[in-house]
């Protein structure tokens, strides 16, 4: 009956972790899992394969479904996971003992948030563009403010280059700054990258 002294230890970690705000980006939450050779990129890789297939206020236990409903070959079929961690994916969904973990959030009703759809993004200012940030963020974080950009269709970097179209600057900004001021890129302050969301 129940998990061993570590699993058990681990899925209190998490639970504790993603109960600390019952309103979650989906990304956040699966990257939060601890599934192996899953990270932040591969999380959001996720969330937006699950987005257009979940319902209206989805949660947890919705995308866990889906999730488990999908075969090795359907989540190496997402653009940006391969063989070796599609089948990392599968392995730790229907793995018993990760099961009991899972099955323990499910049933916590936690709301997701699930990334904003490409038909938005694409009539957004930030679509199709090359997005770097520097210096410190004021009203978000550096991690929320890339995620915002990536579901507004930007493909977000972390140097810059002759292909760089926006710079979000903040204070203590350094070598970044410089490089885009010499190579002519865009570049704007916190207000106004916020500005261009709205």
């Amino acid at each position: 009956l129940g998990l061993d002294r570590f699993a058990e230890k681990s899925a209190t970690n998490i639970y504790e972790r993603i109960q600390a705000a019952r309103r979650r980006p989906l990304a956040r939450v699966l990257n939060a899992l601890g599934m192996p050779h899953v990270g932040w990129t591969t999380s959001e890789d996720l969330a937006k394969w699950l987005a257009p297939k979940l319902p209206d206020k989805p949660r947890f236990a919705d995308a866990l479904r889906l999730l488990r409903e999908a075969s090795a070959e359907d989540l190496q079929a997402i653009e940006g996971v391969g063989a070796i961690v599609a089948k990392s994916i599968y392995d730790h969904l229907h793995d018993p003992e990760e099961q009991r973990g899972l099955d323990r959030l499910a049933e916590a009703n936690i709301e997701v948030v699930p990334p904003v759809v490409r038909a938005i993004a694409a009539s957004s200012p930030l679509a199709g563009k090359t997005v770097v940030f520097t210096g410190n963020l004021e009203n978000r974080s550096r991690e929320d403010a890339e995620a915002l950009a990536k579901s507004l269709g930007a493909k977000v970097t972390g140097s810059v280059s002759a292909k760089t179209d926006l710079v979000v600057a903040g204070p203590g900004a350094g070598s970044k700054l410089e490089k885009a001021r010499q190579l002519g890129v865009k570049v704007v302050d916190e207000a106004t990258f916020e500005a261009m969301l709205r």
